[in-house]
């Protein structure tokens, strides 16, 4: 299958690359995002999950793309941030665990 550049599949496979680049940065953002949210909490008094540091991260980005609508790297950032927010607050893979629980052990 040919993939247009672009296309929905392409764009997903540079978020994947941005995350992945962005991990290496910044470290595992589960974990990155869980001091994200204690230093707002230890600023603002408020609780804060790693998911809600992920959907305000969208949120600028939605702000900034108020006054440049077709900027690209943007969109991208939110595809990566709505990904990210979908594992923010599972726990990691755990093989044993999955296997235990295949076993019945759990």
């Amino acid at each position: 299958m040919t993939v247009e550049p672009f296309s929905a599949a392409s764009v997903l496979r540079e978020v994947s690359n941005v995350i992945n680049d962005r991990g290496k940065n910044y470290g595992e953002s589960r974990e990155n995002f869980k001091k994200i949210a204690e230093l707002w909490k230890a600023y603002k008094g408020v609780d804060f999950s790693r998911e809600d540091v992920a959907l305000f991260f969208i949120l600028a980005k939605v702000a900034r793309l108020s006054s440049t609508a077709q900027h690209r790297d943007s969109l991208v950032d939110i595809a990566g941030y709505a990904a990210l927010a979908i594992e923010a607050n599972q726990e990691p893979y755990d093989p044993v665990k999955a296997i235990d629980k295949i076993r019945g052990k759990t």
